[in-house]
């Protein structure tokens, strides 16, 4: 144990090896084991008292150990943990490091590898045409996006066929395909007295999404669409008939 290695600290307060701090209480004439704190970005502080009572300041934990038992001829200002534990505080677990060293080490020997999936592809007959390590090759063979890669591996099912005629999967295993509840049901948008068999009939032919009329017949009542060109707003209203 030895005296913290901090200036106008370092008469009442001491430190091990092990990172626990103690404070010299003079009116009992015994050391205090001191309470240790986890800020927020999970480090351990403490908050000690100036060699003459008057202040009060916190501290890090793993710094007064590395300033008190490490030397630092580089005068590096960072401390790292070896093991990226930043609450063991243990002497033989810290090191003085620059920020670029630090990053490094991270990398090397902390920084967990992802790993890379297989993502199988089926075409519209449910059929397995293609295997891809990855999201890269997957978007410039298909020109498809990563929002839709991440959608269609994680769904359970699929209602409809998409656009891009093909199907992904992180498994060997064949797309299920489930109808939906108004899949097959006659509608009609009334502000233009139209019939359509199905809702992908009335969706293709207004250019509008599936969910979007699904939406408006649940809720009975009308809705107002901004097409992405934006040189058509208009109101729709479905009912089903």
């Amino acid at each position: 144990m030895k005296n913290v290695n901090i200036e106008n600290f370092n008469e009442k307060n001491f430190v091990d090896e092990f990172g626990n701090i103690y404070t010299f209480h003079k009116r009992d004439n015994k050391l205090f084991k001191r309470k240790l704190t986890l800020d927020r970005y999970g480090y351990l502080y403490v908050e000690l008292i100036s060699n003459d009572s008057k202040e009060r300041k916190k501290f890090k934990v793993h710094r007064l150990v590395a300033l008190t038992y490490l030397k630092n001829k580089d005068n590096k200002p960072t401390v790292n943990h070896k093991d990226g534990n930043k609450t063991n505080n243990n002497l033989n677990n810290l090191e003085f490091m620059t920020n670029k060293e630090q990053q490094i080490h991270y990398a090397k020997n902390l920084k967990t590898k992802k790993e890379v999936r297989t993502i199988y592809v089926f075409n519209n007959n449910l059929e397995l045409i293609d295997k891809h390590k990855g999201f890269k090759t997957l978007m410039e063979k298909y020109k498809i996006t990563k929002s839709f890669i991440q959608g269609s591996i994680n769904k359970e099912y699929f209602c409809q066929k998409n656009k891009y005629g093909i199907y992904l999967r992180l498994k060997n295993e064949k797309p299920i395909f489930k109808k939906q509840k108004y899949g097959n049901i006659k509608i009609k948008e009334l502000n233009d007295n139209k019939i359509f068999n199905s809702i992908t009939e009335a969706s293709e032919y207004y250019g509008l999404k599936n969910c979007f009329i699904i939406e408006g017949i649940k809720k009975e009542k009308s809705f107002f669409h901004v097409f992405r060109n934006k040189k058509l707003k208009r109101y729709f209203h479905f009912v089903k008939i």
